[in-house]
Protein backbone atom coordinates (compact mmCIF):
# COMPACT_ATOMS: atom_id res chain seq x y z
CA UNK A 1 0.00 0.00 0.00
CA UNK A 2 2.75 2.45 0.96
CA UNK A 3 4.63 1.64 -2.26
CA UNK A 4 1.50 2.30 -4.33
CA UNK A 5 0.93 5.62 -2.56
CA UNK A 6 4.53 6.65 -3.16
CA UNK A 7 4.33 5.68 -6.84
CA UNK A 8 1.07 7.57 -7.21
CA UNK A 9 2.58 10.64 -5.56
CA UNK A 10 5.55 10.57 -7.93
CA UNK A 11 3.24 10.31 -10.93
CA UNK A 12 1.20 13.26 -9.68
CA UNK A 13 4.34 15.37 -9.18
CA UNK A 14 5.59 14.52 -12.68
CA UNK A 15 2.23 15.38 -14.23
CA UNK A 16 2.05 18.62 -12.25
CA UNK A 17 5.49 19.63 -13.50
CA UNK A 18 4.75 18.64 -17.09
CA UNK A 19 1.23 20.02 -17.42
CA UNK A 20 1.38 23.10 -15.19
CA UNK A 21 4.73 24.15 -13.66
CA UNK A 22 6.89 23.95 -16.80
CA UNK A 23 4.19 25.08 -19.21
CA UNK A 24 2.63 28.13 -17.57
CA UNK A 25 4.80 29.18 -14.62
CA UNK A 26 8.44 28.39 -15.38
CA UNK A 27 8.50 28.77 -19.14
CA UNK A 28 10.64 26.22 -21.00
CA UNK A 29 12.54 26.78 -24.21
CA UNK A 30 10.81 25.88 -27.44
CA UNK A 31 12.92 23.36 -29.35
CA UNK A 32 12.63 22.87 -33.13
CA UNK A 33 12.79 19.27 -34.31
CA UNK A 34 15.45 18.01 -36.71
CA UNK A 35 14.91 16.54 -40.17
CA UNK A 36 17.14 15.25 -42.97
CA UNK A 37 16.50 16.77 -46.41
CA UNK A 38 18.66 16.59 -49.56
CA UNK A 39 21.57 15.05 -47.67
CA UNK A 40 21.68 17.67 -44.91
CA UNK A 41 20.37 17.62 -41.35
CA UNK A 42 18.41 20.78 -40.61
CA UNK A 43 15.35 22.02 -38.68
CA UNK A 44 11.69 21.18 -39.21
CA UNK A 45 10.34 23.61 -41.84
CA UNK A 46 7.61 25.89 -40.56
CA UNK A 47 8.63 25.65 -36.89
CA UNK A 48 8.26 28.78 -34.77
CA UNK A 49 8.92 29.49 -31.11
CA UNK A 50 11.14 31.14 -28.53
CA UNK A 51 14.56 29.72 -27.70
CA UNK A 52 15.28 30.33 -24.01
CA UNK A 53 18.43 29.87 -21.97
CA UNK A 54 18.60 31.12 -18.41
CA UNK A 55 16.93 34.46 -17.85
CA UNK A 56 18.66 36.51 -20.55
CA UNK A 57 18.21 34.51 -23.76
CA UNK A 58 14.78 34.61 -25.41
CA UNK A 59 15.23 34.55 -29.18
CA UNK A 60 12.20 34.20 -31.39
CA UNK A 61 13.00 31.77 -34.21
CA UNK A 62 11.23 31.06 -37.48
CA UNK A 63 12.33 28.05 -39.51
CA UNK A 64 11.71 28.66 -43.18
CA UNK A 65 10.38 26.37 -45.90
CA UNK A 66 13.82 24.87 -46.49
CA UNK A 67 14.57 24.17 -42.80
CA UNK A 68 16.80 27.11 -41.85
CA UNK A 69 16.27 29.80 -39.23
CA UNK A 70 16.08 32.96 -41.32
CA UNK A 71 14.47 36.31 -41.99
CA UNK A 72 13.50 34.85 -45.38
CA UNK A 73 10.37 32.71 -45.17
CA UNK A 74 11.58 30.74 -48.20
CA UNK A 75 14.74 30.51 -50.28
CA UNK A 76 14.39 30.89 -54.05
CA UNK A 77 16.67 29.03 -56.44
CA UNK A 78 17.64 32.16 -58.38
CA UNK A 79 18.29 35.63 -57.03
CA UNK A 80 16.03 38.41 -58.34
CA UNK A 81 17.40 40.36 -61.28
CA UNK A 82 19.94 42.97 -60.19
CA UNK A 83 20.59 41.47 -56.73
CA UNK A 84 23.76 39.74 -55.66
CA UNK A 85 23.31 36.78 -53.35
CA UNK A 86 25.44 35.91 -50.33
CA UNK A 87 25.18 32.57 -48.53
CA UNK A 88 26.45 32.35 -44.94
CA UNK A 89 27.25 28.86 -43.62
CA UNK A 90 28.02 27.83 -40.07
CA UNK A 91 26.90 26.16 -36.87
CA UNK A 92 24.79 27.54 -34.02
CA UNK A 93 26.34 30.99 -34.46
CA UNK A 94 24.73 31.19 -37.92
CA UNK A 95 21.62 29.26 -36.85
CA UNK A 96 21.41 31.98 -34.18
CA UNK A 97 18.38 30.79 -32.23
CA UNK A 98 19.48 33.07 -29.40
CA UNK A 99 18.50 36.31 -31.16
CA UNK A 100 15.34 37.27 -33.11
CA UNK A 101 15.22 35.52 -36.48
CA UNK A 102 15.51 38.83 -38.33
CA UNK A 103 18.44 40.19 -36.27
CA UNK A 104 21.37 37.89 -37.01
CA UNK A 105 24.54 38.63 -38.96
CA UNK A 106 22.82 37.68 -42.23
CA UNK A 107 19.78 39.92 -41.92
CA UNK A 108 21.88 42.85 -40.74
CA UNK A 109 24.18 42.60 -43.76
CA UNK A 110 21.23 42.35 -46.12
CA UNK A 111 19.62 45.44 -44.58
CA UNK A 112 22.88 47.38 -44.87
CA UNK A 113 22.97 46.45 -48.56
CA UNK A 114 19.93 48.67 -49.14
CA UNK A 115 18.26 46.44 -51.69
CA UNK A 116 21.44 45.53 -53.59
CA UNK A 117 22.16 42.16 -51.95
CA UNK A 118 20.23 39.17 -50.69
CA UNK A 119 21.65 37.12 -47.81
CA UNK A 120 20.63 33.54 -47.09
CA UNK A 121 21.96 31.69 -44.06
CA UNK A 122 22.45 27.99 -43.49
CA UNK A 123 23.23 27.17 -39.86
CA UNK A 124 22.85 24.00 -37.84
CA UNK A 125 24.03 23.53 -34.25
CA UNK A 126 27.12 21.40 -33.76
CA UNK A 127 28.28 21.34 -37.37
CA UNK A 128 32.10 21.31 -37.79
CA UNK A 129 34.24 22.71 -40.62
CA UNK A 130 34.14 19.37 -42.48
CA UNK A 131 30.35 19.56 -42.71
CA UNK A 132 30.50 23.14 -43.95
CA UNK A 133 31.94 21.62 -47.14
CA UNK A 134 28.83 19.46 -47.59
CA UNK A 135 26.64 22.49 -46.96
CA UNK A 136 28.67 24.68 -49.33
CA UNK A 137 28.43 22.08 -52.10
CA UNK A 138 24.67 21.91 -51.70
CA UNK A 139 24.29 25.69 -51.53
CA UNK A 140 26.51 26.32 -54.55
CA UNK A 141 24.61 23.84 -56.71
CA UNK A 142 21.14 24.81 -55.50
CA UNK A 143 21.17 28.57 -54.90
CA UNK A 144 24.05 29.81 -57.11
CA UNK A 145 25.30 32.53 -54.73
CA UNK A 146 27.79 35.19 -55.75
CA UNK A 147 29.58 34.74 -52.42
CA UNK A 148 29.74 31.99 -49.81
CA UNK A 149 30.92 32.88 -46.31
CA UNK A 150 32.05 30.24 -43.82
CA UNK A 151 31.73 31.35 -40.19
CA UNK A 152 34.19 29.39 -38.06
CA UNK A 153 34.34 28.90 -34.30
CA UNK A 154 37.09 27.22 -32.35
CA UNK A 155 35.61 23.73 -31.97
CA UNK A 156 35.05 23.41 -35.73
CA UNK A 157 38.51 21.97 -36.36
CA UNK A 158 39.13 18.86 -34.24
CA UNK A 159 35.43 17.94 -34.45
CA UNK A 160 35.88 17.61 -38.22
CA UNK A 161 37.63 14.27 -37.65
CA UNK A 162 37.00 13.34 -33.99
CA UNK A 163 34.02 11.40 -32.64
CA UNK A 164 31.55 13.71 -30.88
CA UNK A 165 28.57 12.55 -28.83
CA UNK A 166 25.19 13.83 -29.98
CA UNK A 167 21.85 12.94 -31.53
CA UNK A 168 22.83 13.76 -35.09
CA UNK A 169 26.62 14.13 -35.14
CA UNK A 170 26.83 11.09 -37.45
CA UNK A 171 24.77 13.13 -39.91
CA UNK A 172 27.71 15.49 -40.41
CA UNK A 173 30.30 14.95 -43.12
CA UNK A 174 33.59 14.06 -41.42
CA UNK A 175 37.22 13.69 -42.51
CA UNK A 176 39.07 10.38 -42.34
CA UNK A 177 42.62 11.17 -41.27
CA UNK A 178 45.85 9.34 -42.03
CA UNK A 179 48.31 10.92 -39.67
CA UNK A 180 48.06 14.66 -40.18
CA UNK A 181 46.54 14.44 -43.67
CA UNK A 182 42.97 13.91 -44.86
CA UNK A 183 42.70 10.50 -46.50
CA UNK A 184 39.03 10.76 -47.44
CA UNK A 185 35.59 11.94 -46.48
CA UNK A 186 32.98 10.08 -44.44
CA UNK A 187 29.54 10.93 -45.87
CA UNK A 188 26.71 11.98 -43.55
CA UNK A 189 24.44 9.25 -42.22
CA UNK A 190 20.75 10.12 -42.77
CA UNK A 191 19.23 11.40 -39.55
CA UNK A 192 16.28 9.49 -38.13
CA UNK A 193 14.26 10.61 -35.13
CA UNK A 194 14.05 8.26 -32.15
CA UNK A 195 12.17 8.13 -28.84
CA UNK A 196 14.72 10.59 -27.45
CA UNK A 197 13.41 13.25 -29.82
CA UNK A 198 9.91 12.81 -28.45
CA UNK A 199 11.24 12.94 -24.87
CA UNK A 200 13.11 16.18 -25.46
CA UNK A 201 9.87 17.83 -26.60
CA UNK A 202 8.33 17.45 -23.15
CA UNK A 203 7.97 20.70 -21.23
CA UNK A 204 9.98 19.28 -18.32
CA UNK A 205 13.02 18.42 -20.46
CA UNK A 206 12.76 21.63 -22.42
CA UNK A 207 12.95 23.58 -19.17
CA UNK A 208 15.58 21.57 -17.29
CA UNK A 209 17.84 20.51 -20.17
CA UNK A 210 17.61 23.44 -22.57
CA UNK A 211 16.74 26.45 -20.45
CA UNK A 212 18.63 25.52 -17.27
CA UNK A 213 21.30 23.30 -18.89
CA UNK A 214 20.79 20.57 -16.30
CA UNK A 215 22.19 17.59 -18.20
CA UNK A 216 23.67 14.35 -16.80
CA UNK A 217 27.27 15.41 -17.47
CA UNK A 218 26.89 18.63 -15.51
CA UNK A 219 25.06 16.90 -12.68
CA UNK A 220 27.74 14.21 -12.35
CA UNK A 221 30.45 16.88 -12.34
CA UNK A 222 28.71 18.60 -9.44
CA UNK A 223 28.30 15.35 -7.49
CA UNK A 224 31.87 14.12 -8.12
CA UNK A 225 33.93 17.19 -8.90
CA UNK A 226 37.26 16.67 -10.61
CA UNK A 227 39.85 19.00 -12.04
CA UNK A 228 38.17 20.39 -15.16
CA UNK A 229 40.10 20.82 -18.41
CA UNK A 230 41.32 24.32 -19.20
CA UNK A 231 38.89 25.91 -21.64
CA UNK A 232 39.53 28.87 -23.90
CA UNK A 233 36.92 30.09 -26.36
CA UNK A 234 34.82 26.91 -26.62
CA UNK A 235 37.58 24.28 -26.70
CA UNK A 236 39.53 22.22 -24.18
CA UNK A 237 42.98 23.70 -24.75
CA UNK A 238 45.03 20.54 -24.13
CA UNK A 239 42.99 18.57 -26.68
CA UNK A 240 43.59 21.21 -29.33
CA UNK A 241 47.30 21.60 -28.64
CA UNK A 242 47.84 17.84 -28.80
CA UNK A 243 46.31 17.70 -32.29
CA UNK A 244 47.98 20.70 -33.92
CA UNK A 245 49.34 18.76 -36.90
CA UNK A 246 46.06 16.97 -37.67
CA UNK A 247 44.06 20.17 -37.25
CA UNK A 248 46.39 21.97 -39.65
CA UNK A 249 46.11 19.20 -42.23
CA UNK A 250 42.32 19.08 -41.98
CA UNK A 251 42.06 22.85 -42.33
CA UNK A 252 44.35 22.94 -45.37
CA UNK A 253 42.22 20.27 -47.03
CA UNK A 254 38.92 22.00 -46.21
CA UNK A 255 40.07 25.39 -47.48
CA UNK A 256 41.54 23.88 -50.66
CA UNK A 257 38.23 22.13 -51.33
CA UNK A 258 36.31 25.35 -50.63
CA UNK A 259 38.53 27.30 -53.04
CA UNK A 260 38.13 24.64 -55.73
CA UNK A 261 34.35 24.76 -55.27
CA UNK A 262 34.41 28.54 -55.67
CA UNK A 263 36.24 28.24 -58.99
CA UNK A 264 33.84 25.56 -60.21
CA UNK A 265 30.71 27.54 -59.34
CA UNK A 266 32.18 31.03 -59.79
CA UNK A 267 31.48 32.52 -56.38
CA UNK A 268 33.63 34.66 -54.07
CA UNK A 269 34.81 32.59 -51.07
CA UNK A 270 35.29 34.17 -47.66
CA UNK A 271 36.11 32.80 -44.20
CA UNK A 272 35.22 34.63 -40.99
CA UNK A 273 36.37 33.38 -37.59
CA UNK A 274 35.09 34.12 -34.11
CA UNK A 275 37.27 35.62 -31.40
CA UNK A 276 37.79 34.60 -27.78
CA UNK A 277 35.29 37.03 -26.27
CA UNK A 278 35.76 35.88 -22.68
CA UNK A 279 39.48 36.62 -22.81
CA UNK A 280 38.68 40.08 -24.17
CA UNK A 281 36.44 40.87 -21.21
CA UNK A 282 39.05 39.42 -18.83
CA UNK A 283 41.72 41.65 -20.36
CA UNK A 284 43.99 38.70 -21.28
CA UNK A 285 46.99 39.47 -23.47
CA UNK A 286 46.04 38.43 -27.01
CA UNK A 287 49.62 37.86 -28.17
CA UNK A 288 50.04 34.94 -25.77
CA UNK A 289 46.72 33.45 -26.85
CA UNK A 290 47.68 33.60 -30.53
CA UNK A 291 50.93 31.83 -29.71
CA UNK A 292 49.91 29.15 -27.20
CA UNK A 293 46.17 29.54 -26.59
CA UNK A 294 42.92 29.09 -28.43
CA UNK A 295 43.73 31.96 -30.78
CA UNK A 296 46.42 29.75 -32.28
CA UNK A 297 43.49 28.36 -34.24
CA UNK A 298 42.78 31.84 -35.63
CA UNK A 299 46.38 32.26 -36.69
CA UNK A 300 46.49 28.76 -38.20
CA UNK A 301 43.22 29.33 -40.09
CA UNK A 302 44.46 32.69 -41.42
CA UNK A 303 47.61 31.01 -42.72
CA UNK A 304 45.64 28.16 -44.31
CA UNK A 305 43.27 30.66 -45.95
CA UNK A 306 46.20 32.63 -47.38
CA UNK A 307 47.65 29.38 -48.76
CA UNK A 308 44.30 28.66 -50.44
CA UNK A 309 44.06 32.27 -51.68
CA UNK A 310 40.83 32.75 -49.73
CA UNK A 311 40.07 36.04 -47.93
CA UNK A 312 39.94 35.70 -44.15
CA UNK A 313 38.49 37.95 -41.44
CA UNK A 314 39.63 37.43 -37.86
CA UNK A 315 36.92 38.84 -35.59
CA UNK A 316 39.03 38.79 -32.43
CA UNK A 317 40.78 42.15 -32.91
CA UNK A 318 37.49 43.68 -34.08
CA UNK A 319 35.63 42.40 -31.02
CA UNK A 320 38.50 43.58 -28.83
CA UNK A 321 38.43 47.08 -30.32
CA UNK A 322 34.67 47.29 -29.91
CA UNK A 323 34.87 46.18 -26.27
CA UNK A 324 37.50 48.80 -25.49
CA UNK A 325 35.39 51.49 -27.14
CA UNK A 326 31.91 50.55 -25.88
CA UNK A 327 32.34 48.05 -23.01
CA UNK A 328 29.17 46.44 -24.31
CA UNK A 329 28.92 42.64 -23.97
CA UNK A 330 29.17 40.65 -27.18
CA UNK A 331 27.72 37.47 -25.66
CA UNK A 332 24.93 36.46 -23.32
CA UNK A 333 25.52 35.77 -19.64
CA UNK A 334 23.76 32.37 -19.79
CA UNK A 335 25.08 31.44 -23.21
CA UNK A 336 28.41 32.14 -24.93
CA UNK A 337 26.82 32.77 -28.32
CA UNK A 338 26.81 36.25 -29.82
CA UNK A 339 24.07 38.50 -28.54
CA UNK A 340 22.55 41.12 -30.85
CA UNK A 341 25.53 43.41 -30.38
CA UNK A 342 27.90 40.58 -31.26
CA UNK A 343 25.97 39.93 -34.47
CA UNK A 344 26.06 43.66 -35.20
CA UNK A 345 29.87 43.83 -34.92
CA UNK A 346 30.30 40.69 -37.04
CA UNK A 347 27.94 42.15 -39.64
CA UNK A 348 29.94 45.39 -39.74
CA UNK A 349 33.10 43.39 -40.44
CA UNK A 350 31.44 41.68 -43.41
CA UNK A 351 29.97 44.96 -44.63
CA UNK A 352 33.43 46.57 -44.62
CA UNK A 353 34.79 43.66 -46.62
CA UNK A 354 32.03 44.04 -49.19
CA UNK A 355 32.75 47.74 -49.52
CA UNK A 356 36.48 47.11 -49.84
CA UNK A 357 35.98 44.55 -52.60
CA UNK A 358 33.24 46.60 -54.29
CA UNK A 359 30.99 43.54 -54.14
Amino acid sequence: MNLAVAAGSIVMVVLLCELVLFRFILLPSDVPENVFIDGLVRLQPGSMGVWRVGDDVAGRYRINAQGWNSGHASYEFKAPEGLKRIAIIGDSFVEALQVPYDASLAERVEKAGQGRIQVYRFGISGAPLSHYLAMARHVAQTYHPDMIVLVLVHNDFDESFSAVAGRYTSSFLKFRMAGDQVAGEIPPTPYQATWRDSLRQTATLRYLYYRQKLNPVNLLAQLWPAAPPVYQANVALDAVVSQRAAIGGATDYAFAQFQALSREHKFQPLVIMDGDRRSIVAGTDSAALYRDGALWLNAMAAEAAAKAQTPFIDLHPLFEADWRLNHQPLSFVSDNHWNEHGHRVAAQALEQFLVGTKF
